[in-house]
């Protein structure tokens, strides 16, 4: 499955318009009925914009197909995350360190890299 298929499964599976779409992101609806059709590919921009939009029942699978063939690190994954996802994942990391430390674990962090 190519990039272009992962995404149009995605909006598909979203059960959003390419209007809502369009309305939600700066892609033109033409352009990006366009590419539903299968006549055109989008910009990068675009396609990211699009993707970022869906909601996460349908922008969750289209980005784990999108990187099967390649490693991902957690690094990876928070360097691309929206600020709201990484003070997601920093509160829950500091509930993690607070945990460890009121059982008595000592938690020893290593150089950011």
């Amino acid at each position: 499955m190519d990039h272009q298929q992962i995404l149009i499964r995605a909006i598909r599976e979203s059960g959003l318009t390419a209007r809502e779409i369009a309305e939600g992101t700066s892609v033109n609806e033409s352009s990006l009925s366009r590419f539903m059709n299968g006549k055109q590919d989008l910009k990068a921009g675009d396609y990211f914009a699009v993707l970022n939009f869906l909601p996460e029942v349908a922008k969750n699978p289209a980005k784990s197909r999108l990187s099967m063939d390649s490693p991902v690190s957690l690094k990876m994954l928070v360097l691309q995350a929206s600020n709201a996802e990484k003070a997601e994942v920093m509160v829950t990391l500091a509930h993690v360190f607070l945990e460890d430390r009121n059982n008595g674990d000592s938690v020893e962090l290593m150089p950011a890299v």
